[in-house]
């Protein structure tokens, strides 16, 4: 492995995060099942039954948090999942023999809701702070600095446990010693993702450098300036409807970036959201044309309420938030975010500002230049 990838200071603020929470949560598969089993009286199926919606939620939180961190980046989401794992492991240090199971279960999916937030994102940003021939090693080793942090907190965890449930053994029945034991494991869980919230809020922030740093030759830049079209009409966030559609329809395009004083994006407005807006509510079309058509046949007020459309700021029906992509992103982290979030065009961006736009078309037409090269030189 090429330890050298933990230069990357976004990588390695990612990996020690990751590392951190693993050692708190490791030790659960191990604990709960002794104090849901041995201490509570219940079985291994009603044990599984306890932990199965913390999978689930980490199921459903999967592909919530790729989006999101598509649109905002890693911060937001981090910061929210180490929060919630500590509010929801902090209740866990007071458990007793009668502690309701739907109520454990409920902590168990709260807490998987925040490890969601946390894993895939701060994973993919420093993974994504790595040149593309590193990523591999990137990958192995934050894998298994993860493992060996988690084997680390397993054992610490389950130390504690036996180490105060043996000093209770004297003093109270065995039921409540080991739950004595269980909880002061749990505190030390909260104190760990406490230590990770605040790690979170220190170290991980976005700077406008560091996809530059992650290009130091810009290969990555040059591929994408040759695919992005760099003649972008664009639409001022101080603009109305019917000045965001005029632009539309002159240049012929179907959707516009929306900028503010500064050239930076803040928003997305396309012929299909002015459509949607002027359209009879509780109807579905799939072609925006009919969608018009049919809205001046049902609605007997149409012309005010296109008058009202026209009128109403671009920002009030533009779509905010968007997905961009840096213009030192690597090429195939721009298909996958075109394809993942199932975009037609992406802003490019440059320091946080605008200086291209990037189309599904672009990319297919780039790759299919590749493709027929490598074969013209095969053949050859």
């Amino acid at each position: 492995l090429k330890m050298d990838v933990m230069k990357s200071r976004k990588f390695t603020v990612g990996t020690i995060i990751g590392m951190v929470v693993q050692s708190a949560i490791m030790a659960n598969a191990i604990i709960l099942p002794i104090y849901v089993q041995d201490l509570c009286g219940f079985s291994a199926a009603t044990s599984a039954l306890v932990l199965l919606p913390g999978s689930v939620a980490m199921g459903i939180m999967g592909p919530i948090a790729g989006r999101i961190f598509d649109r905002k980046g890693p911060r937001g989401l981090a910061i929210f999942g180490t929060v919630l794992l500590f509010v929801f492991t902090v209740p866990m240090c007071f458990l007793t023999a009668q502690t309701n199971m739907l109520w454990l279960s409920f902590l168990m999916f709260m807490r998987n809701l925040g490890l969601g937030c946390i894993n895939m994102p701060l994973t993919t940003w420093g993974l994504n702070s790595l040149d593309n021939k590193v990523v591999n090693h990137g990958n192995a080793v934050n894998n298994s600095l993860r493992q060996v942090a988690g084997s680390f907190g397993a054992a610490l965890n389950i130390s504690v446990y036996a180490i105060v449930m043996n000093a209770q053994m004297g003093k109270v029945g065995p039921i409540d010693a080991g739950c004595d034991g269980v909880n002061a494991a749990f505190l030390l869980q909260s104190v760990i993702c406490l230590v990770a919230a605040v790690l979170t809020i220190i170290m991980v922030r976005e700077k406008a450098t560091d996809a530059a740093k992650a290009d130091p030759t810009g290969v990555r830049r040059q591929t994408l300036e040759t695919i992005m079209k760099r003649d972008v009409f664009t639409v001022p966030n101080t603009a109305s409807v019917a000045q965001a559609m005029q632009l539309l329809t002159s240049r012929g395009i179907s959707a516009a970036p929306i900028v503010d004083a500064d050239n930076h994006v803040v928003g997305m407005i396309s012929d299909g959201d002015i459509i949607r807006a002027m359209a009879k509510r509780g109807r579905s079309y799939m072609d925006p044309i009919a969608m018009f058509i049919n809205s001046e046949k049902l609605d007997p007020d149409f012309s005010h309420k296109l008058d009202e459309v026209m009128n109403s700021p671009v920002t009030a029906f533009a779509t905010m938030n968007v997905i961009s992509v840096d213009v030192h992103d690597s090429f195939d982290e721009v298909c996958r975010v075109l394809g993942e979030n199932h975009l037609r065009k992406a802003p490019v961006l440059d320091g946080g500002k605008l200086v291209g736009v990037v189309n599904r078309s672009d990319v297919t037409t780039y790759a299919l230049g590749l493709y027929a090269a490598g074969m013209g030189a095969t053949q050859a």
